[in-house]
């Protein structure tokens, strides 16, 4: 940790390392409070993607899901600050990781690795029904709205008279 001038909170030193290695790579950061480099806000766009905004980044994670039960994506866009509206574009890299090298972090990795034994759990022939949490009481309303729109009985059987 390095050492704090006098009266220095923690966050302030954060702020300005943050603005030290923008600035090495040619980007201004100084406009920015210490409260805008700091704060990061995330928006969820339901059921499967988020899109999160830092002073310095911009993030898009998204899941999607693949042919089969067993199968899915999870995919991320990164992108940096350029420093300057005609700055030269850097070429995109797409890496696909194997499941085994998933390294995201604590807490996306571990998102990411119990996504195999909750989609081998959605496979079970005697699956009926799915308990979610208060929190994620908005899957069920879009999943309300769409059994509506596509005529389905609730729980996403056809209804008897369509089969």
């Amino acid at each position: 940790m390095p050492t704090l001038a006098p009266g220095q909170a923690v966050q302030d030193l954060v702020a300005d390392k943050i603005r030290e290695h923008w600035w090495s790579r040619g980007v201004d950061l100084s406009g920015y409070s210490v409260r805008q480099l700091l704060r990061m806000s995330q928006y969820n766009l339901f059921p499967n993607s988020t899109f999160r905004v830092n002073a310095d980044l911009y993030s898009v994670l998204s899941a999607r899901p693949g042919p089969a039960v067993d199968q899915a994506e999870f995919v991320m866009y990164y992108f940096e600050r350029a420093t300057s509206p005609v700055a030269p574009r850097s070429r995109p890299v797409d890496v696909t990781v194997p499941m085994e090298q998933v390294q995201f972090g604590f807490v996306i990795s571990a998102d990411v690795r119990v996504m195999a034994g909750i989609q081998l759990g959605l496979q079970q022939p005697a699956l009926s029904e799915i308990v979610l949490s208060r929190e994620e009481c908005r899957i069920i309303n879009m999943h309300r709205h769409l059994e509506r729109f596509l005529g389905l009985e609730p729980g996403g059987r056809l209804a008897a008279s369509s089969t």
